[in-house]
């Protein structure tokens, strides 16, 4: 299928919207984008959407290309800035939040290829389109763990909580301050 018919189909499902499908939906979308990057070798101009498209298709994302391993770091940077300063960490809802699970950069470079596509970006545009799109995003990747292969970090995991609001577990490969993980929840 070539880049134009993938285009066609993305913008009938972004005009109708992602819906109570939305999940389902989500994993098309992503398929779908990261067939166009190909078609474009351009997975070095857009390394979020590349990796994102990616996970959300695995059941554990342990390749882990250049441009990931240094947000990866910089996570790493953040969770242990944040065990330093002692906060809170025990109540996820009031951890810090670090930037990797804010998806800003995700965002930008989705409407930038959206919009280099021709294909409606509402849904990066809009606060409350990009919180539904996320979430469904998040469900994708619950339990899909994030495994680099080497590094500091021993892993990383989007899971539910009892009253079914998501969270964000960060382990480590040595304890930061007798920390093993930094558990916070996301906020999209």
């Amino acid at each position: 299928m070539g880049q134009k018919q993938i285009a066609i189909k993305l913008t009938n499902l972004l005009v109708k919207g992602l819906g109570s499908a939305g999940e389902p939906n989500v994993v098309y979308m992503l398929v779908e984008l990261r067939k166009i990057l190909e078609h474009e070798q351009a997975e070095l101009k857009y390394p979020h959407l590349k990796f994102f498209a990616d996970w959300a298709v695995h059941i554990r994302k342990d390749k882990i290309s250049a441009p990931m391993k240094a947000m990866l770091e910089i996570a790493y940077r953040e969770a242990a800035d944040a065990i330093a300063k002692e906060g809170n960490l025990d109540d996820p809802s009031v951890a810090p939040v670090l930037s990797f699970a804010k998806l800003s950069e995700f965002r930008d470079e989705l409407r930038s290829f959206l919009e280099a596509q021709n294909i409606p970006s509402d849904i990066t545009r809009s606060d409350p389109e990009w919180k539904v799109f996320t979430h469904h995003l998040i469900q994708v990747l619950e339990g899909q763990p994030l495994v680099p292969k080497d590094g500091i970090i021993k892993d990383i995991c989007f899971q539910g909580d009892a009253q079914g609001r998501v969270i964000c577990s960060m382990e480590f490969r040595n304890p930061i301050a007798g920390r093993g993980t930094y558990t916070f929840r996301p906020s999209f």
